[in-house]
């Protein structure tokens, strides 16, 4: 017994020494507020699912270049280290490199829900599935899409009117995963309620990623220890399983209309879902594991963004309502009362400056992060292949250089006037550089197309629908 446990003892110690001195030797000073052991873990410990929020704030504060006294941070997680960049002029020598591509360690915890999808791959197997997927995301298809998010644009509007008091948050939840569904999937819905499922299934899954506490040393070591003796991990590997069997369902019957000679076509183009299953029958290299990685990667990046797009720009314009005026004059003017397609949606030039405005102010995701494989030299300090690097996207858009006054809501930021000549790497809410998002586009327009509808049908009389406690309906 005794000589058992001195075996278990000494190869933890092993352990701990090898993951202390085996990861890159940082040279930069650490981020205000670290231990000696542990690092900034301590700030973590009890955010949960319920107050996520509160991890991005923290996140977010961490990171902040007053704070640190740089826009190069260095923070510590166990024997983990991340660098955040908190400037243009930092992350955008790391967003236009070739090599430095690959994704960190944030991202492995996501590996069991979507596997090796194109959002995590590393570099040379992302190159291969990028190119694989583009054509499911060209322009083209995303205008016949137009009409699909026409029709939902009035479901969330019916469904604000039917049920004023609930969150329009949750509206908007509805509808926009109703519409990536319909899109990517080529499945058609009756009702907000039909899709429901796929809603609830997500929104568990997710509820059990953000539910992982960051102090819990052998959750964050052990994906097996995570998913095998924790409660979190067997509750979140039930709901990525029951995820997985409903949209199996869905693979295997577009599976067999391909096999009878059927596809869904946009345009003269294929959804996402025949997309994928016709390159695993011509192709065979994309197995039924990574179709399902791949749709669940679309699920989540397709739905959340846009949701959080759409809320903070509602919220916004409930704030400023010159600015609201003047959105629904120009969408009165040239859209009111007929149907309107996706050119003429994107052609509506004061709209696009308010969703922009909105996603510098709020963009969908707080950081980027990227694993170097080369070294890097940034304002002369030299970080070694292997660090984490975070790019802080939430400070880029308030970077002073570009953004005066920046916790102030001004579409006019955006006029072409001003922003003729401005740093492309200062406005980037999808990220930029060779891993930017794929479905940007197909984001951009759902957005601005429900927006659109929001702002037209409850303008007016209509008003206090959506103004009504947007301090509370919007958060």
């Amino acid at each position: 017994m005794l000589i058992g446990l001195g075996v278990v003892a000494v190869a933890v110690i092993l352990f701990l020494t090898w993951k202390l001195f085996s990861g890159p030797q940082i040279r930069i000073p650490l981020t205000p507020g670290s231990k000696s052991f542990y690092g900034h873990v301590h700030l973590f410990n009890g955010i949960t699912a319920a107050d996520k929020y509160k991890y991005d704030e923290l996140f977010i504060n961490l990171s902040d270049p007053k704070f640190v006294g740089s826009a190069i941070g260095h923070l510590k997680m166990w024997f983990a280290s991340e660098i955040t960049l908190s400037s243009v002029k930092t992350a955008e020598i790391l967003f236009k490199s070739r090599t430095n591509v690959d994704k960190s360690y944030q991202y492995n915890e996501f590996t069991r829900w979507l596997k090796d999808s194109v959002l995590i791959l590393p570099h040379k197997a992302w190159h291969t599935r990028r190119k694989q997927l583009t054509p499911a995301f060209h322009f083209a298809v995303m205008e016949n899409f137009d009409t699909i998010m026409k029709e939902d644009s009035q479901l969330l509007v019916q469904a604000i009117k039917q049920d004023p008091t609930r969150p329009v948050v949750q509206h908007i939840l509805d509808v926009t995963l109703h519409t990536i569904i319909e899109t990517s999937f080529g499945t058609s819905f009756k009702s907000l309620n039909e899709s429901k499922p796929y809603l609830d299934a997500t929104s568990k899954v997710l509820h059990y990623l953000w539910s992982r506490n960051v102090m819990d040393f052998l959750s964050s070591c052990s994906q097996w220890y995570y998913y095998n003796v924790t409660s979190n991990g067997k509750l979140e590997a039930q709901a990525i399983n029951d995820l997985n069997a409903m949209l199996m369902i869905l693979v295997r019957d577009r599976k067999k209309e391909l096999a009878s000679g059927e596809t869904r076509l946009y345009n003269g183009r294929k959804s996402f879902l025949d997309h994928m299953v016709e390159l695993q029958a011509l192709e065979g290299n994309l197995t039924d594991e990574q179709i399902l990685g791949e749709s669940n990667a679309i699920l989540l990046a397709g739905h959340e963004t846009t949701t959080a797009s759409v809320s903070w720009t509602l919220y916004y314009l409930c704030k400023n309502p010159e600015v609201q005026q003047r959105l629904y004059e120009e969408i009165d003017e040239k859209l009111a009362g007929r149907p309107f397609s996706a050119l003429e949606v994107t052609s509506l030039v004061y709209l696009n400056m308010v969703v922009k405005e909105s996603l510098r102010i709020q963009p969908p995701i707080t950081f980027v992060a990227r694993k170097l494989t080369e070294t890097l030299t940034v304002d002369g300090l030299t970080i070694p292949p292997g660090t984490d690097v975070d790019i802080m996207l939430y400070w880029l858009h308030r970077d002073p250089e570009f953004w005066p006054e920046p916790e102030k809501f001004d579409p006019e930021r955006f006029s072409t006037e001003n922003s003729r000549g401005r740093n492309p790497y200062a406005f980037v809410p999808f990220s930029a550089g060779p891993r930017n998002c794929i479905g940007q586009r197909f984001a951009s327009l759902e957005s601005r197309i429900l927006v659109a509808a929001v702002i037209y049908n409850f303008k007016g009389h209509h008003n206090s629908a959506v103004r009504g406690g947007s301090e509370k309906r919007f958060d």
